[in-house]
């Protein structure tokens, strides 16, 4: 039967050095956690930043929307008091 063969350089750890790379594992980790958090804070104040003006551009748009409709509204009756237009008649002289 073969044997397998531990490795050349065997490396110990003792109690002591265990417990400070828990500590300084724990302490990284906070760090991390930390820093996702202030992450997310800036992606949802980002997020909300982008949400406003999207609503600034679409209330803009839809003012101008109206402005179009009043303008071909206004045309309309226009176009029904002046007799030559109201069939849409071509070469009308009236």
């Amino acid at each position: 039967m073969h044997r397998r063969k531990p490795p050349i350089e065997a490396e110990f750890a003792t109690k002591n050095e265990l417990g400070e790379l828990k500590t300084s594992t724990k302490s990284e980790l906070g760090q991390l956690e930390n820093a996702i958090s202030s992450m997310r804070e800036e992606m949802r104040a980002n997020y909300d930043r982008v949400n406003s003006n999207d609503e600034i551009r679409s209330s803009k748009i839809h003012r101008r929307i109206d402005d179009v409709f009043g303008a071909v509204s206004e045309l309309k009756g226009i176009i029904k008091n002046v007799p030559c237009l109201r069939g849409a008649k071509l070469g009308c002289t009236e």
